[in-house]
């Protein structure tokens, strides 16, 4: 995903080595399909329960 430009790392090395990563810019152009994925998800939940 770093090489995709949609996360950051950023290395601490302490007396213990932290691995940090964070969400990039770009990253803010997935929010539309992110929230078409959550409101599948909720429909297909519904869908489950109901022939359960």
């Amino acid at each position: 995903m770093e090489q995709n430009k949609l996360i950051n790392r950023t290395i601490q090395n302490d007396l213990l080595t932290i691995i940090e990563y964070t969400p990039t810019r770009h990253t803010t152009t997935l929010r539309s399909v992110f929230i078409s994925m959550i409101d599948w998800g909720k429909i297909h939940r519904k869908k489950i329960i109901e022939d359960w």
